[in-house]
């Protein structure tokens, strides 16, 4: 096994007895108290010896090790972030509607050890070790939000395929697009309004499952710029994504920000050992002192790296929230010139970045192997480096157990998820209010016992009497009388209200 301690370390006392009990001494004469420790326990003497080097200044030309720091590097802190980049791909999964809290989630942890760093780093107390490792975390948790962000509900909702352009021309203006009038006939197709079509709509859509749906998820792709949402919803989508997009926004901005910190600032604490640290680069070991002289490029081009993991996968996502191509592109002849072969090869990118899910495989697995990167290459950097003590492997403090607590945000949701899919939850007892009310949707012959003359667009009964009745469509909810005409049969009913979601 590596011993990344074979040339450091602290050393050996000769006296260590000798040593502390005048240190006991001196403790008792100024401050009345003593230093309790059992000099029989193995390495008691050590743990004593690394506080008090810690304690220092640690300026000198000998270096012993680097000094933990448990709330930036702790074992809790560790695995917070691995825990929760798992989790927020497997909410996104199981239950992609709720998966918004869990990005907030995951900003507030990355903002938890980024800020801190940063703090640290003005003051001059964070070490090499430290400030590579807070920056592979939060390139870590920004590239699984951003990676799982566009399988969002919110991010694939239909009919908000308008082009961003016509979208701002028409809020500048104050412009909206109003539905259309009510039809003059009753069609049974969509016999309502946008918007109460849109809510009949979703009556079941709580029970819609997103594993293995990349059939329907296509389907609704191509279906998207038919499906027209109304102003009001429209509106409500924007605000939604605004949220989460400020989420995501943050993460980035934090990862974007630090990562030019360390360029810039090319000074961290325990001077003596810095030179000594080993920094894991694309998961291969290097001492700062190889890095400050022939492969210093590296070290740019992995500050870059990290900055360009997190453009790549939030280019992604923007592209794929946007208006999809229309036109179908002509494959170009064999005698096209070379322009005319380059766009057509964009084009075919294009397609390959915006539609299908071979695209969302590629993109996911790529996520996939980029997380386990930084993954690896974390534990490596903290395998070849030596510390003075374990504590960063061994205690727990306030900052590892608020950053474990954080990744409670997308396990209850999970808990919530299974509860509600197969243990009954509350939404299922919502949907399934009974067979009667169910049945009145089904628009089978035995339920359905009102009919539409297709000759005279009247509303007929099972009998075969019409009611003379020419049916416009309801604007809203509360254009539908509460009981039905007299002489209406009583199974053509007000639909029961949409079952909303918590959330998003």
């Amino acid at each position: 096994m590596y011993d990344a301690c074979a040339h450091l370390g602290l050393p050996a006392i000769p006296n260590g007895l000798a040593v502390f009990e005048t240190l006991n001494s001196t403790l008792s004469t100024i401050f009345n108290e003593t230093i309790e420790w059992d000099s029989s326990v193995a390495g008691a003497e050590r743990a004593l010896l690394a506080d008090i080097f810690c304690s220092s200044n640690r300026v000198g030309n000998t270096c012993y090790g680097i000094c933990p720091n448990p709330d930036l590097a702790g074992i809790g802190v560790r695995l917070a972030f691995y825990l929760q980049a798992a989790l927020n791909a497997l909410l996104v999964a199981v239950s992609p509607e709720d998966s918004p809290g869990a990005a907030w989630g995951a900003t507030l942890l990355v903002s938890a050890v980024v800020i801190p760093a940063w703090v640290q780093k003005k003051q001059g107390q964070l070490s090499l070790y430290h400030a590579t490792l807070v920056l592979n975390f939060a390139t870590l948790s920004s590239l699984a939000s951003l990676a799982v962000a566009p399988l969002c509900p919110i991010w694939r909702e239909k009919g908000m395929s308008i082009p961003l352009q016509q979208r701002l021309h028409e809020q500048l203006d104050g412009r909206q697009q109003v539905p259309p009038e009510s039809s003059p006939l009753f069609d049974v197709s969509s016999p309502l309004q946008p918007e109460f079509a849109n809510e009949l709509s979703d009556v079941s859509d709580d029970e819609h499952s997103v594993v293995g749906g990349e059939h329907d998820q296509a389907r609704g792709e191509e279906d998207d710029d038919a499906a027209e949402q109304p102003p009001s919803r429209r509106k409500d989508v924007t605000y939604q994504r605004i949220v989460l997009s400020f989420a995501l926004l943050a993460q980035v901005a934090l990862q974007w920000s630090y990562a030019v910190l360390l360029f810039t600032s090319p000074y961290y604490a325990e001077l003596s050992c810095s030179k000594h640290t080993v920094v894991a680069l694309f998961g291969i070991p290097l001492q700062a002192i190889d890095l400050n002289g022939k492969y210093f490029g590296l070290w740019v081009f992995w500050l870059a790296f990290n900055m360009t993991v997190t453009f790549a996968w939030g280019v992604f996502l923007v592209v794929s929230g946007s208006v999809k191509a229309q036109d179908e592109e002509r494959q170009p002849d064999d005698d096209a010139d070379l322009p005319t072969r380059l766009y057509y090869g964009i084009y075919l990118l294009k397609r390959l970045i915006r539609d299908g899910p071979l695209r969302r495989r590629v993109v996911m697995a790529s996520a996939l192997a980029f997380a386990l990167g930084f993954l690896a290459n974390a534990e490596v950097q903290q395998t070849y480096n030596c510390f003075v003590s374990d504590a960063e492997n061994s205690e727990w403090g306030f900052g590892q157990v608020a950053a474990v607590l954080l990744v409670f945000v997308p396990i209850w949701q999970l808990i919530v998820v299974a509860n509600n899919r197969w243990f009954g939850g509350v939404r299922s007892k919502i949907v399934l209010r009974g067979p009667e009310q169910a049945g009145a949707f089904t628009g089978s012959p035995d339920r359905m016992s009102a009919r539409l003359s297709e000759d005279t667009g009247v509303l007929g009964t099972p009998d075969g009497s019409e009611q003379g009745l020419l049916l416009q469509p309801p604007r809203s909810l509360a254009d539908i009388p509460a009981s039905p005409p007299e002489g209406m049969s009583s199974s053509l009913r007000t639909p029961p209200t949409r079952n909303r979601r918590i959330g998003y």
